[in-house]
């Protein structure tokens, strides 16, 4: 069963805690934290002995709650096991 790691607004050591309690996490960011959940990926794999085993680049359709209107969020999914 993967764990779930939604990345966002806290500083990243947060995130890298979060990720190196479990065996097999799985990191989810959308748009300009994107950047910041390749960051934590790499960094566990590089100083805690994980792997990538997938990731995957995609974008979410939005619509907005007080109208019709919709528009698309960039977002990733980084799949991590640990070696």
């Amino acid at each position: 069963m993967a764990n779930n790691v939604y990345i966002g607004k806290k500083p990243i050591d947060t995130y890298i805690g979060a990720v190196i309690r479990e065996n097999e996490p799985d990191i989810f960011a959308r748009g300009k934290y994107t950047g910041r959940a390749i960051d934590v990926a790499l960094i566990v794999q590089r100083i805690h002995n994980y792997a990538i085993e997938d990731m995957k680049i995609y974008d979410e359709e939005i619509k907005k709650e007080d109208s019709e209107q919709t528009f698309f969020v960039s977002a990733i999914k980084i799949s991590l096991k640990k070696k």
